[in-house]
């Protein structure tokens, strides 16, 4: 079993920063601060 730590630290960091992007188009994401609250995550 792969953990989220485990492919966040691996190839699919590049993977999760596209993510990122479409959901910042999407306006899914709240900045809040300087922590940025993706579903409930604090990335």
């Amino acid at each position: 079993m792969h953990s989220l730590q485990a492919d966040m630290s691996g190839q699919k960091r590049g993977r999760i920063l596209l993510y990122l992007v479409r959901f910042y188009k999407r306006g899914s994401i709240s900045r809040t601060g300087s922590s940025i609250r993706i579903d409930g995550i604090h990335w």
